[in-house]
């Protein structure tokens, strides 16, 4: 994509003169002399560096002969054998003329100097050689961005990109592509920044990063479909039902999932330098200060659980090899007793034989136990040393789980106390359930709901994290709910999400948070049902399911988060309306249940069964089939970790 636009952005070198056909400018070379002959000579190289590069690239040289120290032949001279070079596919000759013009150029001419490190850079990419090329794109981006070429500067980042992915940087080369698409955007290219976008969500798609993928594709897609990009946007719904089918067949660890088990190994390292204020502490502070000193301490005790648990995980492994060891030395005692027995015997009939020997052989089978003895002895006592060690560490162990216990236990009575009661929900639908079930103590989806005076509207969200940082944004998402839905009096679905990114974003712009550094969000879904049996759905990348006459219908939302994003890229929050009946079923959930790995090959539960098991339960009364679910849930897990937090809300319409 960089180097065919590059081509055609050459510009007229100065101190040159233009508009003589090339019959006229070879009659004019045969005519002059010095640097007027060179100054025609370079002007024909220039004429002719598309249609016949090798004759451009020849004249070029014969120009730059001529120059005698002219900077601006010299500059065009270089440039154009630079090009003609590059043309030619000699790479080599292409870095040493581009160079020596970039060198005249810098500080002098800044278009063709960005111009000549751009002609370095695709040469040194030609010839593999990525380092090179990434520095030189560098400098051409730089070069564009001081002149105000945008444009240019996209297809310099796009570059840069390129040469990172081709040295497998997943990180850098996303870093880049992004860049690029933000200057086509200035530029005014909606084409390449699409481009640019969809690149970014296939990298993270092949990085095995779905959520990722997922959101750089609906970036594109909203950008294509503001520019009426027609074609791109079929390429890209095309590119989102892969991520899709490649998320719900994908069994092996993938590339994204092994970097974030790294990342969890060097956030607990991290986290040990962090000392964080004891809850007492913080209960002094400002409401402001308290929630930074919250989220400090939320992330503090979340590492130590982790490598509490990496402790726990090692001690189990040192006492199975402790146990296996006391096992083998209880074996070698009694194998030592069986051959002393053995012995005995053989002395028994020795001594018929042979009375005189009877002490000897006695002596051999003593001296042969004792050893046997001392032996097992000496190994009873590393055993014991081990396990008064491995003690000695349990009970640190224990210590430390108690007070992040302690924490953990406060901070899920904060939680509790701040969401809405799923007792209290029954109150305002008889007919329902709320299972939820925590990775951790605490957990970043949530439910929450209102009551209204034609209806109650509710909110199932599924908060970044899980654990005490996802409880942490469960408690800020919940405020806004609180603010926007009871203290506004917003109940429009679509524009409560809207409402609620709005805040989160002038919050974060106030404290000058951009939105790389604050990645943390909500997928949601929001229901507003009234006494009509009207349903209004909106949803932010979380869908719900309906349950009418035996059929499952899905209401997918919209395919973005709430949270901090560029207003670019911002897909409007829409709502989906459907008329209820009585007994018809609805189901919010997060995607924790299809999410979970179990069964005998530890694959995910996916979004088909998950649908066929709501399908089953709906059968039913709605009251009590969160226990189907637990016993569903549990068997399908087995002896399998928990993936993340499950929330799955059911409301019968009555």
């Amino acid at each position: 994509m960089k180097s065919g636009v590059l081509l055609l952005i050459w510009v007229v070198f100065g101190g040159v003169l233009y508009g003589q056909t090339n019959e006229e400018l070879k009659a004019l070379i045969q005519s002059s002399s010095g640097q007027q002959k060179s100054q025609y000579l370079i002007q024909l190289s220039n004429n002719l560096k598309k249609e016949a590069p090798k004759e451009a690239f020849d004249y070029a040289i014969q120009g730059l002969d001529l120059a005698e120290g002219n900077s601006s032949l010299m500059g065009a001279g270089n440039a154009l054998a630079g090009q003609t070079s590059l043309y030619l596919k000699d790479y080599g000759n292409a870095i040493i003329y581009a160079s020596k013009a970039a060198d005249i150029y810098k500080g002098n001419d800044d278009q063709n100097y960005a111009v000549a490190v751009a002609v370095v850079a695709d040469a040194y990419a030609a010839k593999g050689d990525h380092k090179n090329a990434i520095i030189y794109d560098e400098l051409g981006c730089s070069a564009y961005q001081a002149i105000g070429n945008e444009k240019s500067a996209g297809f310099c980042a796009v570059g840069v990109a390129e040469g990172y992915t081709k040295q497998k940087n997943q990180k850098k080369s996303i870093e880049w592509y992004q860049k690029a698409a933000d200057l086509f955007a200035k530029g005014k290219d909606a084409v390449n920044q699409v481009q640019c976008l969809s690149t970014i969500g296939a990298l993270y798609s092949n990085y095995g990063d779905y959520n990722s993928a997922k959101t750089a594709f609906d970036k594109a897609l909203a950008e294509a479909n503001t520019h009426n990009l027609s074609a791109q946007i079929q390429k890209i719904e095309q590119h989102l039902e892969t991520v899709a089918n490649n998320e719900e067949k994908s069994q092996k660890t993938t590339d994204f999932e092994a970097d974030k088990k790294q990342e969890t190994k060097n956030y607990i390292e991290s986290m040990e330098l962090t000392q964080s204020k004891s809850l007492e502490e913080i209960e002094q502070l400002s409401e402001e200060v308290q929630l930074a000193e919250l989220k400090i301490k939320a992330k503090q005790d979340e590492a130590n659980l982790l490598k509490i648990k990496n402790q726990k995980l090692k001690l189990q492994a040192v006492q199975a090899i402790l146990e296996k060891d006391l096992a083998n030395a209880e074996t070698e005692r009694a194998n030592a007793e069986k051959e002393a027995e053995a012995a005995k015997s053989q002395n028994l009939y020795i001594i018929i034989a042979a009375l005189a020997m009877v002490v000897i052989f006695v002596f051999i089978g003593f001296v042969f136990k004792n050893n046997s003895n001392k032996k097992l002895h000496a190994k009873n006592k590393e055993i014991l040393n081990k396990s008064n060690e491995i003690s000695s560490q349990r009970d640190e162990i224990l210590k430390q789980t108690k007070n992040i216990e302690q924490s953990l236990d406060y901070a899920k009575k904060i939680q509790q106390a701040l969401l809405p009661s799923s007792n209290l929900f029954k109150e305002v639908a008889p007919s329902s359930f709320v299972f939820l079930r925590p990775k951790d103590n605490v957990s970043g989806d949530f439910f929450w709901f209102h009551e209204l005076e034609d209806g109650f509207i509710a909110a199932a969200a599924d908060c970044t994290g899980h654990g005490v940082p996802g409880a942490f944004m469960s408690i800020i998402f919940s405020n806004f709910l609180d603010k926007v839905v009871v203290d506004e009096g917003i109940h429009d679905p679509a524009e409560v999400l809207e409402s609620i990114g709005a805040r989160l974003t002038s919050k974060m712009k106030e404290r000058k948070i951009t939105e790389k550094e604050f990645k943390d969000g909500m997928d949601v879904s929001i229901i507003h049902l009234n006494k009509y049996k009207e349903l209004t759905y909106a949803g932010a990348r979380n869908p719900i399911y309906i349950v009418q006459e035996g059929k499952l219908k899905e209401l997918k939302g919209t395919r973005r988060s709430v949270g901090m994003m560029d207003d670019r890229f911002k897909l409007p929050f829409e709502n989906e309306k459907v008329q209820l009946s009585t007994s018809d079923k609805i189901f919010m959930f997060s995607d924790g249940f299809p999410d979970q790995k179990g069964g005998s090959k530890g694959k995910k539960f996916y979004y088909q069964p998950f649908k066929e098991l709501l399908l089953k339960i709906s059968q039913q009364q709605i009251v009590g089939a969160d226990k189907e679910l637990n016993k569903a849930y549990n068997e399908w897990r087995g002896k399998h970790d928990q993936f993340d937090d499950v929330l799955v809300v059911g409301i019968e319409v009555s």
